[in-house]
């Protein structure tokens, strides 16, 4: 998640110009507008759907550790 997060300062550090995929899956340009209060439906997408995938992956690893495996 934390990668998610930075991935746009990732980007820029390696030398990737502004667009690139980089900046397609970054959380932190994904908020932005958010807190600017402008409601992008691609974004609110984006983070919903990020959010389900990361509480899919809680729960596989939580079942997992469970059943022992």
């Amino acid at each position: 998640s934390l990668t998610l997060w930075l991935l746009h300062s990732l980007g820029l550090a390696v030398g990737l110009d502004g667009g690139g995929i980089t900046d397609r899956y970054s959380l932190y340009l994904r908020f932005g507008p958010l807190t600017r209060g402008i409601i992008d439906t691609g974004d609110v997408a984006f983070l919903i759907l990020t959010a389900a995938a990361f509480i899919v992956m809680a729960v596989t690893a939580l079942e997992a550790g469970r059943s022992g495996r």
